[in-house]
């Protein structure tokens, strides 16, 4: 950590300023690059990351900054550094990955991609845990806190990161090894790997296929033991926020689940759940439109940012209030099922806007929901007439709104029910198929 963290090797330059639009506002863009490391054949090699960085071109000093990582096979574009500064306020740097990015060298990260070697460097662990790709781009991710802790506009006591799938992997490893995070938003990916690949259909699977590897392999065993943050999430320092879709084939809700109960107790944690929401094929997922799927997923990944951010950088006093996270059980009711779900009510500057329950009876393939009656006091129930399994999925999902002229929204979920030893259903990587 104390090389990850020393600027004097970074790097770090802000080149080809410009000025871009977003949601009538004016953002200051720059180009970045910086010096960050990967390992090959056992041996730290230094590499050139680049990505993009931006803020609001009328901010002063002392914002918070915040790292936006991207997933596997992607790479940084602009709007991933103007989208988390219009949407927060705050400095944001979006970075590519060793490998990742262009043909064009000026935009293109060195080192070698997650796709080398047929998908292997994810796996390359044996002669030196570090070779896995994950690695690499954990610590360029770590290496853009770096940087922006150099900026005169940033308040280094006040730095977050989020990412989605492969970035969430990498925000979820840094909030638990650099204390400099102090909160972070995982978007659709988790830890727990093991219970991932207990579905035959896990993409997972495909992944270690092209590879030419197995769970049996000794990659991936390394891989398990050594970069999985199931074993590092226990003793993270920053407040963490987990946002997962229901039916994600990658990282299913068992996963999700081992992974949020490890985190540390010491710390603040909460998670959304995105109803038929997974991680690629969600347009067959719950017998609903992609469009009503994606919306729901858009509205819970930013709300979870709006709320994680502006609560423990200070920046917004709607969010002053972090709410409790709600509960939910389940009884007989006659063969029905009577649903009670206690959600804080919030104050201040956000209310419950509608309390929804959510099952499965398909593994985790599809999901229904029902919305709850409010009963007084926090309470909300209903008999739902589904009868009363509890060899079914469920849990329950508290929408909050925010006071204003425009309000905006967020939700806090329960921890899911899974009945003992459940493995979720999940869809072909190809064919989207059961």
């Amino acid at each position: 950590m104390a090389m990850i963290a020393d600027p004097s090797t970074a790097d770090c330059t802000f080149t080809n300023p410009r000025t871009m639009f977003r949601e009538l506002g004016a953002y200051d863009v720059w180009d970045v690059s910086f010096v960050s490391w990967e390992v090959n054949e056992g041996v730290l090699t230094p590499i050139r990351i680049r990505g993009f960085a931006s803020k609001p071109a009328s901010a002063g000093h002392g914002i918070p900054g915040i790292v936006n990582v991207h997933g596997l096979g992607g790479a940084a574009e602009p709007s991933n550094a103007l989208g988390p500064a219009a949407l927060l306020g705050y400095f944001a740097i979006a970075v590519t990955g060793p490998g990742g990015g262009t043909d064009d060298p000026a935009t293109r990260s060195e080192g070698r991609p997650a796709s080398y070697d047929d998908g292997y460097r994810i796996f390359d662990t044996v002669t030196d845990p570090r070779g896995s790709w994950l690695w690499g781009h954990t610590v360029a991710a770590m290496r853009a806190l770096t940087c922006l802790a150099t900026r005169d506009e940033v308040d280094p006591t006040r730095l977050g990161m989020t990412g989605f799938s492969g970035g969430a992997i990498a925000t979820l490893i840094a909030s638990s090894v650099d204390e400099r995070v102090a909160a972070a938003v995982p978007l659709s990916g988790t830890g727990a790997w093991a219970r991932s690949v207990e579905a035959s259909a896990s993409w997972f699977h495909a992944l270690l296929t092209e590879a030419g590897l197995d769970t049996s392999s000794p990659e991936w065993a390394t891989l398990l033991a050594e970069i999985d943050p199931l074993h590092r999430v226990g003793r993270a320092s920053a407040h963490v926020m987990m946002v997962n879709g229901t039916t994600d084939e990658f990282f299913p809700l068992s996963s999700h689940v081992d992974t949020f109960l490890a985190l540390n107790l010491a710390v603040e944690r909460r998670t959304s759940l995105v109803g038929n929401f997974d991680h690629g094929c969600y347009l067959l997922t719950g017998g609903e439109s992609s469009d009503a799927i994606a919306e729901r997923a858009t509205w819970h990944g930013e709300g979870a940012q709006r709320l994680w951010f502006h609560h423990f950088f200070g920046t917004d006093p709607r969010y002053a209030r972090l709410p409790a996270q709600p509960t939910v059980t389940v009884t007989d009711a006659g063969g029905f099922s009577l649903v009670a779900v206690v959600a804080d009510p919030g104050a201040g500057g956000i209310s419950v806007e509608r309390v929804r329950f959510w099952w499965s009876g398909d593994s985790a393939l599809t999901f229904l929901n029902v919305e709850l009656d409010a009963q007084g006091g926090g309470l909300y129930g209903e008999v739902v007439l589904i009868p009363f399994d509890p060899t079914e999925i469920w849990f329950a999902d508290v929408e909050y709104r925010t006071s204003g002229i425009f309000p905006e929204r967020f939700s806090l979920s329960t921890v899911p029910h899974l009945p003992p030893g459940h493995v979720p259903a999940a869809r072909g990587i190809t064919s989207c198929l059961p």
